[in-house]
Formats: structure tokens, C-alpha cells, sequence
């Protein structure tokens, strides 16, 4: 049979009631072997490694406890994924409290000893399905923080490539004649399929290039940083050079 381990603690000066209440639950608790009661002292005391073995915490406070140090307990419990059980002194259970506001259950402590056991067992009982919850949640954040990871690379990896990309693209255009060059070149993405170039082929005559290539993203890119290598425009021999005409530039892109 499982047991349970359950730490009590009572804001400063009701320590004498933490263990009455201790009597008081294992007397009521169906099955006194079944759940360890145990005393941490005041409540603004509890300390991470107190509470390593506990398997849930019972608070008796009061509306006149402090605030801050309630909510830095309570948001220490949440993070360590312990349920609270919030006893009051007096009657104030008014709805909006800070215990209410971090999950905790609240009751008076005068109720009855059998009603309180059964909603200290309920918050038992569902602490294993919170625990595998909490750690499949913990694993999906791992899975999560890694694919962060690998898009933060490919994001940098892709603007390498949008650099590389921009260095296969003519840094200033030609004038011939009283005739300017301009382009515009904006890419939908980080890299793009299309491509120009517009390069002065010698004193009369300048070549104009411009290819959208199949496909989109970086296999569209890579293949128009083939297509400006490819490019053959001039044969020169000796002393003399030929333009090569566009249509046998177009062929000779094409075989390669």
C-alpha cells in the first residue's frame, strides 16, 4: 500500500495547532498506516529541501498573515508541484483570496476531521495524474527548447545563404551611350528564384540576363547560382573575341 508523506505548518504562534491537527487526521484517515503526518514548523519557513519527500502540504493560516510571504510560499509550492490544503482560522473564506488565486483548496479549520481527510485524499489521489502531466509537460518543453534551437540555426543559416545569394548579383550596372541600368530585386523569402544580371559585353553592346528558376526557396536559389556560373557570353581568342549569340547561350545553358 502507498504512503503518503504530508507536511503541516501553521503561521507563526499556532504551532500547538498544527499538532492537534495532526492527531485529528490520522485518527480520521481511513487507513492509519495509509499517511505520515509531519510538522515543518511555521509556514514562512518551509524550504525547498524540506519538502523534497512530501507528497503534500497543509496550511493553517489565517486572513491576517502576511501576504507576500504567503504568495512566495505558495508559488514555491506550485513550482515544486505539491497540492496545498488552506485552513482558516476564523471564518473568512471569502472567494479571491491568494491560496484560491495558486490552486490551493480552502476550509475552516474547525470543520469536520472526516471532511477534511477526504479533501486532503482528493488532492492526493489526482497528485498522480498531476505528476504525469507535469512530466510529460516537462518533456514537451525539452522537445520545444531543442526545436527552437534548430530553427534559430536554419534562421541563420538561411540568412548566410540570402548573403551568398546577393554576391552572385551585379554591384553596379553599366552606362553606355547616354543609356542607364537600374534593378529591383526583392525576395519573397530569405532567398529567391529569380535572378538577373546586366553585364557591358564590350565598347557597343551590353548583355541582359534574367531568369526565374523552377521551384521556390533554396533549391530555386542554388540552381540560379549554377545558372550565373553557367553563363558564357564572349569567346575570346587571341587578340579577337565573338559575342555569343543569345539563343546559343540559352543552348549551351541548357546542356550544362
Amino acid at each position: 500500500m502507498m504512503r503518503w508523506n504530508i507536511t503541516v505548518a501553521a503561521v507563526p504562534g499556532h504551532e500547538a495547532l498544527a499538532e492537534a491537527l495532526c492527531r485529528r487526521l490520522s485518527a480520521a484517515w481511513r487507513s492509519p498506516t495509509a499517511a505520515a503526518f509531519a510538522i515543518a514548523g511555521a509556514a514562512g519557513s518551509l524550504e525547498p529541501d524540506s519538502i523534497k519527500t512530501t507528497d503534500a502540504v497543509i496550511l493553517i493560516t489565517d486572513s491576517h498573515a502576511t501576504q507576500s510571504v504567503m504568495l512566495s510560499l505558495l508559488t514555491m509550492l506550485e513550482e515544486a508541484g505539491l497540492p496545498v490544503l488552506a485552513l482558516m482560522l476564523g471564518d473568512d473564506l471569502s472567494p479571491g483570496n491568494c491560496f484560491e488565486f495558486a490552486g490551493a483548496l480552502v476550509e475552516r479549520l474547525d470543520a469536520p476531521d472526516d471532511r477534511i481527510a477526504a479533501m486532503l485524499h482528493g488532492l492526493l489521489h489526482r497528485q498522480r495524474e498531476v505528476k504525469r502531466l507535469r512530466g510529460e509537460a516537462a518533456l514537451t518543453q525539452r522537445f520545444q527548447s531543442g526545436l527552437k534551437n534548430q530553427i534559430a540555426r536554419m534562421h541563420e543559416e538561411l540568412q548566410l545563404a540570402a548573403v551568398v545569394q546577393r554576391e552572385f548579383l551585379p554591384r553596379d550596372l553599366p552606362a553606355m551611350h547616354g543609356v542607364e541600368f537600374a534593378a529591383l530585386w526583392r525576395p519573397t523569402n530569405y532567398v529567391s528564384g529569380d535572378i538577373y544580371d546586366v553585364m557591358r559585353l564590350d565598347e557597343d553592346n551590353v548583355g541582359v540576363f534574367i531568369a526565374d528558376a523552377v521551384g521556390h526557396g533554396v533549391p530555386a536559389a542554388l540552381m540560379t547560382m549554377v545558372i550565373c556560373r553557367s553563363l558564357i557570353t564572349k569567346e575570346i581568342t587571341g587578340n579577337t573575341y565573338r559575342l555569343v549569340p543569345p539563343g546559343e547561350v540559352l543552348s549551351r545553358l541548357t546542356r550544362r
